[in-house]
């Protein structure tokens, strides 16, 4: 260590009466001479919230690094030293160190080299977070370039309602509301989305452990870009309680994965387009779907005009005409979304429900959900798919029976 290696340990506080003993602690635990580091701290008057008051401590700071402590934090023992340590084992020694301050092994506080500033935007804790997840973010950034090291020694008591059994106050109230989870998590998401550009997530809703064999055939005949496999995972011991919970499973894990789209392929189909996945990405709009045939009578392709209740058919000429067409609602067999419109709803995204005395699929109420919010929904009619039962049903099953009946029953 030399004297170039100053840090600046910078504490943002809304308790300005936690700092007297957190930087007695710092003094004491540091475990190297307080001639390479200074101690500043912030109050944050206005409730900005910690990433606008650490950015403001940090563009006043010159120093090589930067240590962030919560104000609700108490070092231990050599915690600066360890952490330090720790840095030293990063490429060039440059990059993020994230404290032992909690369960997860992120940076939730860290210690992290001012040259990865030019990586992140100039921020450490992007400013459009309120109070979460800038800390996921920055972990991840840092993970992804090769630049991140856990410091399993560098211990941070972290004296949070959370971790400890110590009472909650109005401003840890308010930061961790609804409102403000809401906010920053989907900031989160939308941040991966920018970051990672598109990704395709390929979801699989299985509803049991029989998996056809050619609907398996039919999605390896596809062509596709690189995509992410996705499957319903829940806690050992849990079970799905409906599709619906599977759907918002699959879209919880392409949130998480960063995925920019979503494509639900229902396993009980079969996919006789070969270039599906391209002709749907193609489209570029914010939800398509593909002529799926109900496997009972009338056999009808569910896409739908209208609303709940009254929905009527799409006429024959539209839904064999081989264009891309506006819908108001489809089934979600096979389905391709834009994860950014998830930013607009609420959840659950996906629920059985009731109208009357009529329930109301998951399918169904999530399109009803998005044209409420505006969100256009479109299907490709040259996209033929399979829909598996005791025989495969089709167009030529739809037209046979329609032959047979002699009329068409409204939805």
């Amino acid at each position: 260590m030399n004297g170039s290696q100053l840090i600046t340990i910078c504490i943002p506080t809304i308790r300005p009466q936690n700092i007297p003993a957190l930087i007695d602690a710092i003094k004491t635990n540091a475990g190297i001479g307080e001639e390479y580091y200074k101690i500043e701290w912030l109050e944050d008057v206005d409730r900005e919230g910690c990433p606008k008051t650490l950015k403001k401590m940090v563009d006043q700071s010159d120093s090589e690094m930067i240590c962030f402590l919560g104000d609700d934090t108490m070092p231990e023992p050599d915690f600066l030293r360890h952490a330090l340590n720790a840095m030293a084992t990063l490429p060039e020694g440059i990059g993020v160190v994230g404290l032992n301050s909690q369960a997860s092994k992120h940076a939730a506080h860290f210690l992290a080299h001012r040259r990865m500033l030019s990586y992140l935007g100039g921020e450490f804790f992007s400013t459009e977070y309120l109070h979460c997840f800038g800390d996921n973010e920055l972990t991840e950034v840092a993970e992804e370039m090769g630049r991140f090291v856990f410091a399993e020694k560098a211990v941070i008591k972290h004296i949070h309602p959370a971790f400890k059994n110590t009472e909650s106050d109005p401003d840890y109230d308010r930061v961790y509301s609804k409102e403000y989870y809401e906010h920053d998590i989907k900031t989160y998401y939308r941040r991966k989305r920018t970051r990672y550009g598109f990704k395709l997530g390929i979801g699989f809703p299985i509803i049991d452990k029989d998996v056809s064999l050619d609907f398996m055939v039919s999605f390896l005949a596809m062509d596709k870009p690189d995509y992410t496999l996705l499957v319903p995972k829940f806690a050992i011991g849990a079970f799905a309680k409906d599709i619906a919970a599977i759907r918002n499973n699959l879209v919880e894990q392409a949130q998480n994965e960063g995925c920019s789209h979503l494509l639900m392929l229902d396993t009980d189909q079969v996919y006789r387009d070969a270039n599906m996945i391209n002709k749907m990405i193609s489209h570029k709009v914010p939800v398509v779907g593909a002529p799926v045939h109900r496997r009972y009578p009338p056999f009808d392709a569910i896409l739908l005009r209208g609303e709940i209740g009254q929905y009527k058919f799409i006429p024959d000429d539209e839904v064999y005409g081989g264009g891309l067409i506006d819908i108001d609602a489809t089934g979600t067999g096979c389905i391709m979304i834009d994860m950014a419109i998830f930013d607009q709803l609420e959840k659950p995204y996906f629920e059985i429900t009731a109208k009357g005395d009529k329930v109301v699929g998951e399918d169904i109420g999530f399109c009803s959900k998005l044209r409420a919010k505006g969100i256009p929904i479109r299907a490709d009619t040259s996209i033929e798919i399979g829909h598996m039962t005791l025989f495969e049903v089709n167009r030529q099953t739809y037209e046979l029976y329609c032959a047979m009946k002699g009329f068409r029953k409204a939805t």
